[in-house]
């Protein structure tokens, strides 16, 4: 589905906008199943709004990240479309937007879905200047219906990579969209000590509480939550500033380090 979809081309962005590197959080993802049903992407972009907009409703600025065949026509009832070789296309129809606030989508699912694919889900993306370099995104995706199709859809994605489980066997309701290799996931279905009681509500000194139970513990137990944010990034900068003035007596200048993010 396009919600899958765009957790990739999402990173693509950070990589194309990023100068000169990217510096983003973990995009988070969140299978919501009540009141309605819907998948939300939620990712810190280092680069301006303004950078990020124009990647998102230009042909020029799409074709710099997802791909090199494209159309936008930024107006209601116009297209945001990739056109893949093979006469296969992606994206959707826009139905609104509000300048750099917000583009709503009709969008399509893959042509092997027809279902799916006909009747569209509805996707906003939503787009928010943090500070003047950067920028969240969040792309909420709605209008999931129940079906076989509709299942094998996520799977299809699934088996190529764009999402994983740790256990094949269960569905999620809500799963962080972390980066991870194949080998990091080898490992990490090697755990075999899994509690499924829902999410922890808090951590006593004896025992861990959560929605459907709780669990022994100890003070002597180190707690680690995974799916927190995590640190920040520091921002990129020069390791060395001062003065290029030779130094006198043939003595290299004087300078002065500040932090850096290598």
């Amino acid at each position: 589905m396009i919600a899958a979809l765009m957790l990739g081309l999402v990173l693509n962005t950070m990589a194309t906008l990023a100068q000169p590197a990217p510096l983003a959080q973990a995009v988070t993802v969140t299978k919501i199943s009540s009141p309605e049903k819907a998948l939300r992407f939620d990712v810190t972009v280092s680069a301006p709004l303004d950078a990020v907009w124009t990647a998102f409703t230009t042909e020029e600025g799409l074709a710099t990240w997802m791909w090199r065949d494209v159309r936008v026509d930024l107006r209601s009832g116009g297209d945001w479309l990739v056109l893949y070789p093979g006469g296969k296309t992606g994206g959707g129809t826009i139905l609104s937007f509000a300048p750099k606030r917000r583009i709503t989508l009709a969008a399509m699912a893959p042509e092997q879905f027809p279902e799916v694919r006909e009747q569209r889900t509805t996707v906003v993306f939503e787009f928010e200047a943090i500070t003047p370099a950067t920028t969240k995104v969040t792309l909420v995706q709605t209008g999931w219906k129940q079906g076989r199709e509709w299942d094998e859809a996520y799977e299809y994605l699934e088996e190529r990579g764009v999402i994983f489980r740790l256990d094949p066997s269960v569905w999620p309701t809500v799963f962080r969209g972390a980066s991870c290799s194949e080998a990091e996931m080898e490992q990490l279905r090697t755990i075999r000590n899994v509690v499924r009681l829902g999410r922890v509500r808090r951590i006593e000194p004896e025992s861990i509480v959560l929605d459907e139970g709780s669990v022994a513990t100890s003070p002597e137990n180190l707690h680690v939550h995974c799916a927190a944010p995590g640190l920040p990034r520091w921002l990129s900068r020069p390791r060395w500033r001062g003065s290029s003035r030779a130094a006198p007596h043939g003595r290299a200048p004087r300078r002065r380090a500040v932090r850096s993010s290598c």
